[in-house]
């Protein structure tokens, strides 16, 4: 089992999803519980010169939204939650996190 610790940065991100759409939410909740037991997202690389490999993703919403994530041992450190169009998400992960 691993532990959960999050980001400011992705509750800002659910801040945002809850005002545009806030049936999502417990879509995002029960992935989130999932990770808990298993660690299942798909590896990011290098996307448009930035240097996420060391992070996963996980889609949701008709793969709409992600759940950007990075794993250290039994510790999964939600980095954040975004929206995928034009790579919003990756961009604000890799300014926050890099």
């Amino acid at each position: 089992m691993y532990t959960l610790e999050y980001s400011k940065f992705f509750f800002e991100g659910i801040l945002k999803i809850k005002e545009k759409e806030p049936e999502t939410l417990k879509e995002c909740k029960g992935l989130l519980e999932r990770l808990q037991y298993s660690d299942f997202g798909i590896s990011l690389e290098n996307k448009h010169n930035m240097d996420l490999s060391k992070y996963k993703k996980i889609y949701f919403h008709n793969r709409k939204y992600r759940i950007i994530y990075k794993r250290e041992a039994d510790l999964i450190y939600i980095c954040g939650v975004g929206l995928r169009s034009n790579l919003e998400i990756y961009k604000d992960i890799y300014k926050e996190f890099e």
